[in-house]
């Protein structure tokens, strides 16, 4: 089997990382004790969230960090796991992280952007003056202050 192919048939750059998570990694996001369940791990040494499933990379979502600023580039799920909302749960873990850490987010990523624009609690995120930039917060005042 070519180095790059999965026993599953793919040959999208997936494989398996199950020893290959960052000991260090910051926020690690597990669903239940099930072995099944989807873990996100901040693996910051190569600067991208990453999705698990039983130990096998799923995907992640690549940033760019600067000082008080998280710059979300792209974001990638397999193609077998499409549909299982892998994206939505690492985008989720990856913004509340951000919060967390007290980050303003660029969601220059698309995937990012209409997940930030489908869930308005994490549009606080996105600076005021990048939003229309963005497309984002056009269409409704912001809720600060209320």
């Amino acid at each position: 089997m070519p180095q790059n192919q999965r026993e599953d048939g793919h040959r999208d750059g997936f494989r398996d990382r199950a020893d290959d998570v960052h000991p260090a990694a910051s926020h690690t996001d597990q669903r239940h004790c099930d072995p099944m369940a989807p873990t996100v791990t901040d693996a910051s040494d190569r600067g991208r969230f990453e999705i698990e499933l039983d130990g096998t990379l799923v995907g992640f979502a690549d940033y760019r960090r600067r000082p008080g600023l998280i710059i979300f580039s792209h974001a990638e799920i397999d193609p077998g796991h499409a549909g299982e909302g892998l994206g939505s749960l690492l985008v989720k873990t990856a913004l509340d992280s951000a919060r967390t850490q007290g980050l303003a987010v660029v969601p220059s990523c698309p995937f990012v952007r209409d997940f930030i624009d489908g869930h308005r609690e994490y549009l606080e995120l996105v600076p005021l003056e990048r939003r229309a930039g963005f497309g984002l917060g056009l269409d409704e005042p912001s809720s600060q202050g209320e």
